[in-house]
């Protein structure tokens, strides 16, 4: 009898990965690459449809990669713009999707959208003007080792969205491939406003995810930009058929922590540490539901897509320069720079503590000194530090409320343009924008610096030590007479004589 359990229970677990298998085969079509069909994407097939779609639209559209998963899969990140190769004083999004393994409907819906894009691009008046004023960019698949396996987590077993930096929490697990990817790609670009998609529910989750307090749910975690979220995950919620009206989630849309606290998140992580607007997405209730909702799902999410792409659109924008005075030349340059900008405004309340970040916030981009920050109608101060330009700046503004909530009208006039200019007595020490990285160069040249001055000190240090050292010795010796054996003869007893 316990010989029959054992074949039986081997046998389940063989059935049981049989099954499992023709799921998968059944819901997953190998190499399947048109945009237009409503069946999941393998691997191979993304990657046939985004090498496919680049070059059909490579006046729009530029492929490539900003890392490899653990198990060695290409991270494709697609780049949408008017001139797809060049960079541009334009504001920055992103989309991150499928940071689950088997939260599939994302993955799909970025790559529906991709395709209409590409469809209407030239056809659509919004959807060309999107296109012309914005850079976007998707990572349509962050884990696509989670999605071959079927699995939320990572090929090491890891959850990526818990393996960010965080503010409130260092993650306790190494840091992976993909999270290593995305963090530098993040880190090289001035992203403005971006959103990653999961499933498992229908709700647009707005920071802080963590709370200072380490409260486990429940807890309302304010962040600077919390009347500015409301909004944001409003337009896509109103903009979508069902989320709005949800039982669960007021207008379809929560605070993160008040739903539940997690840390090491990518939303938190974009906000905090290099102040991209982001929020989190959950498009459907089941995480990988039958191909035959597919269609459904895109139709439900195409003009919420749009519309929140759009609000990048929204706020303040400009250059900013340092005014100095080139004496060589005699006259006055107006030399874009690299910058750090806060902004101050009434309806900030309530915010959570320390060590969560306090003010909103934004920098210019390196290449051309501009910035781009979502802000709603209002008044702001804005504050303004340059390393490279002697003074500091405030100035009061106010962003006016647009004639018109969506499309290419809000493209051309969401934001108000607020061009700044610091002064210094001198060019000499100023930098263009674009010598940003010269900047980080020359602070670790002089990093280096002082390192190499620390270690010639300490060698000069030892080597005067050590001189001292051999100085008491030799005098010490000197002050020793060494016995002598006299060679002229035997001593009175017939021995040797030393003499002293």
């Amino acid at each position: 009898m316990s010989h029959l359990f054992v074949f039986f229970f081997l046998g389940s677990i063989f059935m049981s990965q049989v099954i499992a298998t023709n799921v998968f085969e059944k819901t997953v079509d190998s190499g399947v690459s048109d945009g237009h069909s409503y069946s999941y994407h393998d691997y191979a097939g993304l990657t046939n449809f985004l090498q496919s779609v680049s070059q059909n639209c490579s006046h729009i559209m530029n492929l490539f990669s900003i890392g490899k998963s653990e198990q060695d899969r290409q991270l494709w990140t697609l780049r949408i713009t008017d001139h797809p190769n060049i960079e541009e004083s334009e504001p920055e999004f992103l989309y991150v999707g499928n940071m689950h393994g088997n939260e599939a409907v994302g993955r799909e819906v970025l790559i529906h959208f991709i395709q209409d894009i590409c469809d209407r691009y030239g056809v659509d008046h919004d959807v060309t003007t999107l296109v012309d004023e914005t850079d976007i960019y998707i990572i349509v698949s962050m884990n696509p080792d989670g999605f071959e396996l079927q699995t939320r987590n990572n090929a090491q077993g890891y959850d990526l969205n818990r393996n960010f930096p965080d503010q409130f929490k260092e993650p306790i697990h190494p840091r992976q491939s993909e999270t290593k990817a995305v963090t530098s790609f993040i880190e090289r670009k001035r992203f403005n406003l971006g959103a990653n998609l999961h499933g498992g529910s229908l709700v647009c989750n707005y920071p802080w995810d963590g709370t200072k307090t380490k409260h486990l749910t429940g807890y309302v975690s304010i962040s600077p930009d919390d009347t500015l979220y409301k909004h944001l995950c409003g337009i896509y919620s109103n903009n979508h058929p069902t989320m709005h009206n949800s039982a669960e989630f007021p207008g379809g849309i929560t605070n993160g922590a008040n739903w539940y606290v997690l840390y090491g998140g990518l939303q938190d992580y974009s906000y905090s540490q290099h102040e991209m607007l982001h929020v989190t997405l959950e498009l459907s209730t089941v995480k990988f539901p039958p191909q035959t909702v597919l269609q459904t799902e895109w139709e439900n999410n195409r003009v919420a897509l749009y519309r929140y792409v759009e609000q990048v659109h929204r706020g303040v924008k400009g250059i900013v320069y340092c005014s100095c005075f080139d004496h060589p030349n005699n006259s006055t340059q107006h030399i874009p720079i690299s910058a750090q900008l806060t902004f101050l405004g009434s309806d900030t309340k309530n915010i959570e503590g320390k060590p969560a970040a306090q003010v909103r916030s934004t920098r210019t981009d390196p290449l051309f000194g501009d910035y781009h920050r979502v802000l709603l109608p209002g008044s702001y101060q804005v504050n303004v530090k340059s390393k490279r330009c002697g003074s500091n700046h405030s100035i009061t503004f106010t962003v006016p409320h647009p004639t018109v909530e969506s499309g290419s009208d809000l493209i051309h006039q969401g934001a108000v343009r607020l061009d700044i200019y610091l002064k210094s007595s001198s060019c000499r020490h100023v930098h263009r924008a674009d010598n940003d990285e010269d900047e980080l160069l020359d602070d670790a040249n002089v990093k280096l610096f002082i390192i190499l001055v620390a270690i010639f000190l300490m060698i000069y240090g030892l080597k005067i030590y050590l001189n001292r050292e051999l100085r008491v010795v030799y005098e010490i010796d000197s002050s020793i007479k060494t016995p002598q054996i006299e060679p002229s003869g035997k001593g009175e007893d017939g021995d040797l004589r030393v003499i002293a």
